[in-house]
């Protein structure tokens, strides 16, 4: 007789964390290069523009560029949902980690408000889901590398490839962080400037998404951490279980050995 500690639901919402960040980015990556595509704009010139520019009313095809950021976001804040539920039931629900899904959430939204509102409709609307999308949403993912530091000392797990994880994402998170901002200061330098003058630095903007996206990854090494943790714990628990009923089962034979022994030399 096999007992199971964890429920398969929980193996699946695991299963689940460590796929949602590659469905995520694989959404924005589509929104945006099949509406370039569609645009038939060739990659220099796609990448002499803002990312924005994709989404634009002159934009032929800027509905897959919507629609491609909103899923992408839909699916980030369905992945913190997971990952909250998660560690909630492994280690325990604090604050911290409910401030990072709301903010992780928040950030979403406006990335959505932002590929909805083209800056040549709304340009205050549009820099604000722009802006604000990526900064909150960086922070969110710094605050839940600084939490998974703390849950990976709490499980014991701080080895050479804890630290390298580690590294890994705030390296990614810096890096995508300055690149926006230089982009975010060329746009404000450029503003309401002749040609000539404008500073443009498009390119700034798509290593920001690159970093971005690259670290969002670690999400999917998360996930793969605590599927690994429930599938072992699930097998520890399975094996002193069956141990335990082994255990029962020879008793039980020895006693029934011991009555038969009892009842013979009574008779």
């Amino acid at each position: 007789v096999v007992v199971n500690s964890m429920a398969p639901v929980d193996l699946l919402i695991s299963k689940l964390l460590i796929a949602s960040p590659i469905i995520g980015i694989a959404s924005a990556v589509i929104g945006v290069y099949g509406t370039s595509i569609e645009n038939g704009w060739t990659k220099r010139k796609l990448y002499d523009h803002d990312i924005s520019d994709l989404g634009t009313t002159w934009s032929k095809y800027r509905i897959i560029f919507s629609i491609g950021f909103t899923f992408a976001s839909l699916i980030i804040i369905f992945g913190s949902f997971i990952k909250i539920y998660l560690l909630s039931k492994l280690w325990k629900l604090s604050c911290s980690l409910i401030t990072n899904m709301v903010l992780m959430s928040i950030g979403a939204a406006f990335l959505i408000l932002m590929a909805w509102c083209p800056y040549d409709v709304n340009w205050f609307l549009h820099m604000m889901g722009a802006v604000l999308g990526i900064m909150i949403t960086l922070l969110a993912e710094m605050l839940d590398t600084c939490y998974w530091y703390r849950y990976c000392k709490f499980m014991h797990w701080l080895q050479r490839r804890s630290y390298i994880l580690t590294l890994y994402s705030f390296l990614c998170l810096i890096s995508s962080l300055t690149f926006f901002i230089v982009w975010m200061e060329s746009e404000q330098a450029s503003y309401d400037k002749p040609d000539w003058q404008k500073i443009h630095k498009p390119w700034c903007e798509w290593l920001g998404l690159l970093f971005a996206i690259l670290g969002f990854l670690t999400q999917s090494a998360h996930g793969i951490y605590i599927y690994k943790h429930l599938k072992n714990k699930g097998k520890d628990h399975n094996d002193r279980t069956n141990q335990l009923l082994i255990n029962d089962d020879i008793s039980i034979k020895k006693i029934a050995t011991n009555d038969r022994q009892v009842k013979v030399a009574q008779q």
